[in-house]
């Protein structure tokens, strides 16, 4: 029994290695040693594709009213590379794929790439992973077509693709919003207009102000003419000579006021009016209101004329 059992451990592991070996052979018809060896001799699963994404795109450019193309630029049994191109404004509709994940590379262009309802921006150099199942969509913003590189694993060949059914906007919709765009923009173009122009007058009007402004400058500093001068300065000896003798302005009668000239006021004179009024007043020679009257003119520099002389000298009251 011993020695069956170590049989069946040796023979069952070389059996079941041969085995293997025999469905390899089945395969792939060379050595199963060799195979390992040099995998790239097997292309229907180890081909190896290089080419140029940039000469690919040329040959293969995007036709008249194609907003989509999809080329194809090699593939395996494991995956498959297409080349994807969108025109400027165009879209790539809703789908997902149920049993392929997708990676895309961004070679140039940029727009919206939408990932199970998630928005992200994508240009040059951007990659994408898309796993099995997931939505997603694309539309292209930017002002050039948009050439990316798509990888799909297992190889892609088409059939894999579920579309999602959305709501299109019909043609007479889009023309409404074109026209409510070209309004608005006529209406941003008015209100600079509008707002250059506002600009314009308001500088124009600072310089009118300026203008006047130094006008009235030079005004200010133009020379006095002698003969204002000579009038200035008879009216200052005038003024000096009046100071100067006090008791000659009581006896003359009342001077007529010029424009020119400003009454001068005397305070030594307007005190000893003051009081004699107030004597006046308490005798009874004048009445209250003409007291009240000749006291505002003699405060203003009127002249009253000459006033009667008390009976009897003001009275001092006891303090």
């Amino acid at each position: 029994m011993n020695t069956i059992k170590i049989t069946l451990r040796f023979v069952f592991p070389l059996l079941s290695l041969a085995f293997l070996g025999c469905t390899t052979v089945r395969y792939y018809p060379t050595n199963f040693v060799e195979s390992l060896k040099h995998p790239t001799k097997f292309p229907e699963v180890y081909s190896s594709t290089v080419k140029n994404i940039e000469e690919v795109a040329e040959k293969n450019p995007l036709g008249e009213g194609e907003e989509v193309k999809i080329t194809d630029v090699g593939e395996n049994k494991n995956s498959s590379m297409h080349l994807v191109q969108v025109r400027e404004n165009g879209e790539l509709l809703s789908h997902y794929h149920k049993r392929h994940d997708e990676v895309v590379y961004v070679k140039k262009g940029s727009g919206i790439a939408t990932l199970d309802g998630t928005r992200y921006m994508v240009k040059p150099g951007s990659i994408l992973q898309v796993p099995a199942k997931t939505v997603h969509k694309f539309l292209n913003t930017g002002g050039e077509p948009f050439v990316a590189v798509s990888i799909f694993s297992p190889s892609f060949d088409g059939r894999d693709e579920k579309r999602i059914k959305e709501k299109r906007k019909t043609d007479r919709v889009k023309r409404e919003e074109k026209r409510l765009a070209m309004k608005k923009a006529e209406k941003v173009t008015e209100e600079k207009d509008t707002s250059i122009v506002n600009e314009t007058r308001v500088e124009e009007e600072k310089k009118s102000v300026v203008k006047s402004e130094k006008v009235a400058e030079k005004k200010v500093k133009a020379p006095v003419p002698d003969e204002l001068n000579m009038e200035d300065e008879n009216e200052k000896t005038s003024v000096t000579a009046e100071k100067s003798s006090p008791s000659e302005g009581k006896k003359k009668s009342k001077k007529t006021v010029t424009p020119a000239e400003e009454p001068t006021i005397n305070i030594s004179d307007l005190h000893e009016k003051l009081k004699k009024l107030l004597e006046l007043k308490e005798e009874g020679t004048i009445s209250a209101s003409e007291y009240e009257e000749k006291k505002d003119a003699l405060i203003k520099g009127m002249d009253i004329g000459e006033l009667p002389e008390p009976k009897a000298p003001m009275k001092k009251k006891p303090q």
